[in-house]
């Protein structure tokens, strides 16, 4: 009980939510429940609860589609990921210790990895280009700020990186290295966005990496909502600027 224990604060903790495999997206406290379909879906999220307002009156909402991007020389990730294992274990907390390290640095500012979840679909679309899945890697500053990763995925070989899948049993664990989820290639594309679920908070920096990864048949099945599909539909951009960075 006691190695349970450590292996659980030691690693990076996920839920499954009303979502499906969106892990920390469901609100806390008193607020409403929201869904992706009929009178609770994306449409109507903003009228759901007053604390989701932001949802319906927000300019600078995610997701959106990619396309016109402006190349940046400035546009830069670190990311500091440790080698070892990430287990993803069942709870409803989505806090990582800080003995893991996993990190990015954006602009200086460092922001640790604390929650995994996917989308099915993808929430973000390429030139109008939707794909079977997308992870989003969240991490968040000292002071509350959060950084989203987003990856696409497409259907090819098994990502080795994967070792456990998600089952009927246990839908919210796995068992990956945080790199798995990152593509070889680096290059990304930025913009100031929000949070794709209620609240559907403004103030987070997207990168959505330019090149998606791999992953068989089987494990893109294994993290499909099992309430069916969860992507909220794209956002306008609302004049806002999109950068490429030069990777």
């Amino acid at each position: 009980m006691t190695k349970l224990i450590s292996r659980v604060l030691a690693g990076l903790i996920v839920g499954a939510t009303l979502s499906g495999f969106a892990i920390g997206a469901e609100p806390s406290g008193g607020a409403a429940k929201y869904s992706y379909l009929g009178a609770t879906g994306p449409e109507h999220w903003g009228d759901l609860d007053p604390s989701f307002a932001t949802c319906k009156d927000g300019k600078a909402q995610s997701p959106i589609d990619i396309k016109d991007a402006e190349y940046s020389a400035s546009a830069g990730i670190k990311f500091d990921y440790n080698p070892g294992r990430l287990e993803v274990l069942d709870h409803d907390d989505s806090e990582v210790s800080d003995e893991r390290g996993d990190a990015i640095v954006i602009d200086g500012k460092t922001y640790k990895l604390y929650n995994v979840h996917f989308h099915h679909p993808s929430e973000h679309t390429i030139a109008g280009k939707s794909f079977p899945l997308e992870a989003h890697l969240v991490h968040k500053a000292d002071d509350g700020t959060l950084a989203v990763i987003g990856v696409m995925v497409v259907q090819g070989r098994a990502d080795r990186g994967i070792s456990e899948l998600p089952d009927k049993d246990h839908p919210g664990r796995m068992d990956a290295t945080a790199a798995a989820l990152l593509p070889r290639s680096r290059g990304f594309y930025r913009y100031d966005g929000s949070l794709t679920t209620p609240p559907c908070g403004e103030g987070v920096i997207w990168s959505l990496m330019e090149h998606p990864i791999e992953m068989s048949a089987e494990q893109i099945a294994a993290f499909e909502s099992p309430t069916g599909d969860n992507a909220r539909p794209v956002q306008p951009l609302n004049g806002r600027k999109i950068l490429r960075s030069n990777k």
